[in-house]
């Protein structure tokens, strides 16, 4: 009878088992990597793709491409943005400036159209008349100062945010393009579109390229080589932000 006494497994018992382990931590560890890229595809997915008529390339194309209608981009009007400010008067009650506090304090601090917080690109010395603050004694856009004709000015001043995208504030400094006040108008809208409403399918540099390359050279080549005409930019930002239509 074998009477020798059980021993404890000697040292090749445990490279075998550690080789075993080793083998199915690699095995684990390759499944993980394999499975990442699917995981980070699912996770940085976008909820919706944005339609064809929402970037300039597919828009302009479409007439000739389309298989569907057009898509609604997303993005709130200038009439939205300018709480239907007149020139010199802000309307804080305007859901514009209730839901957007950043927008808000940008026309209080009187940011302009061609500045960092708009397009600092843009060559053109775009200006609007400076209205008196008549610190309410007398209806907006009046004058306080009996020596002052209503609705005069004391001078005037860089074109502001506010008056970008308010259609009755006149812009001084128009360089006679087509469509020129309409294209600041409707630029100025895409640009807060694109800073403060989740989900508007442009960027604040793809907006800013879009408006400053029309401003500043007179038309905007799209990604795809098609290059629109100011009447074409106008019509394009509008499709983002009111009825989506198809390109020209």
């Amino acid at each position: 009878m074998n009477t020798r006494p059980n021993r404890p497994p000697g040292p090749e018992h445990e490279t075998e088992q550690l080789g075993t382990r080793g083998r199915t931590r690699r095995r684990l560890g390759k499944a993980a990597l394999g499975t990442a890229p699917v995981l980070m595809t699912l996770h940085s997915a976008p909820l919706k793709a944005a339609g064809a008529n929402c970037m300039a390339s597919g828009w302009v194309s479409g007439n000739t491409s389309k298989h569907d209608e057009p898509e609604e981009c997303g993005g709130r009007t200038p009439g939205y943005w300018s709480g239907s400010a007149n020139a010199g008067d802000l309307n804080p009650s305007g859901a514009s400036f209730q839901n957007h506090p950043g927008w808000h304090q940008a026309v209080e601090e009187g940011e302009a159209f061609v500045s960092e917080y708009g397009f600092p690109g843009i060559g053109n010395n775009y200006r609007e008349y400076a209205v008196e603050d008549t610190g309410g004694d007398s209806e907006p856009g009046h004058s306080a100062n009996p020596d002052v004709p209503d609705g005069s000015s004391h001078g005037e001043i860089p074109l502001t945010a506010l008056g970008a995208v308010a259609a009755s504030v006149e812009v001084l400094g128009l360089v006679g393009l087509p469509h020129e006040r309409q294209i600041i108008r409707f630029g100025m809208a895409a640009l807060l579109n694109a800073r403060y409403i989740s989900g508007y399918p442009l960027s604040e540099q793809q907006v800013r390229d879009i408006v400053t390359d029309t401003l500043n050279d007179g038309y905007y080549v799209a990604d795809s080589g098609d290059r629109l005409e100011p009447e074409q930019v106008k019509a394009f930002l509008e499709n983002t932000m009111n009825v989506p239509t198809w390109g020209p």
